[in-house]
């Protein structure tokens, strides 16, 4: 499957099945959900893109997912109560983006419970989805974490954060979303100047053909 240089390192833009097998019971692809996609942007909130990409979403009526960092969600709580009240999910992705394979299990089982407590006592967010930052987590961390959070993977990864991609390739890589998706897309400066000049036409087309855009969390089987 293709991959593609990040600061020296890779990243799948559909991860195959040897890797969506190293995590048993990680949420890649929602399962039986032959009409919707699952939008998720990582990385926010962020005072310059957050509210731009709301107003995107509100103009194609589309539904999605905000894995917030905590400590973004702290300093701009604003941000995520107006996510919550145009009708999207939250969940988290750490209180301080830490790379897991770069952070010891107590740490980083740490910095996750953080998290959750601060969406639950200041939002009211009580669901434990958890996109782990980077997607990068020792096996030992994701077994402990799976017995409290719901670790949401992807199924598409286009790789909008690279301010360099070309928009062509973006849009060809969005193009690969299937029934059941859930593509990572990012809440940033640098995402938002890519995904500004190609999200409203994805939706719109995948809506023509019938398609559309859900959040998660809700009771239905993952793959």
């Amino acid at each position: 499957m293709p991959s593609t240089p990040r600061n020296k390192s890779f990243y799948f833009v559909r991860p195959p099945w040897l890797v969506r097998r190293l995590y048993p019971g990680a949420i890649w692809r929602v399962k039986g959900s032959s009409k919707e996609i699952f939008l998720t942007f990582d990385d926010g909130p962020d005072p310059v893109s957050t509210l731009p990409l709301l107003d995107l979403l509100d103009q194609s009526e589309a539904k999605a997912t905000f894995f917030v960092v905590g400590e973004k969600a702290r300093q701009f709580p604003e941000l995520v109560k107006e996510i919550l009240a145009r009708g999207h999910a939250v969940g988290s992705h750490g209180m301080r983006h830490l790379n897991g394979r770069q952070a010891s299990i107590q740490n980083y089982l740490e910095d996750a419970a953080m998290a959750a407590k601060l969406l639950e006592s200041e939002f009211g967010i009580t669901w434990k989805g958890f996109r782990p930052p980077f997607g990068k987590m020792t096996f030992s961390q994701f077994r402990a974490l799976k017995k409290v959070y719901e670790v949401v993977m992807w199924d598409l990864m286009p790789g909008d954060f690279e301010s360099h991609l070309e928009i062509e390739k973006l849009q060809n890589r969005l193009a690969l979303a299937r029934a059941g998706s859930v593509v990572v897309l990012h809440d940033s400066p640098a995402a938002w100047a890519q995904n500004q000049q190609v999200l409203s036409a994805f939706m719109v087309r995948l809506q023509s053909q019938g398609m559309s855009f859900a959040k998660l969390p809700y009771h239905i089987e993952f793959d």
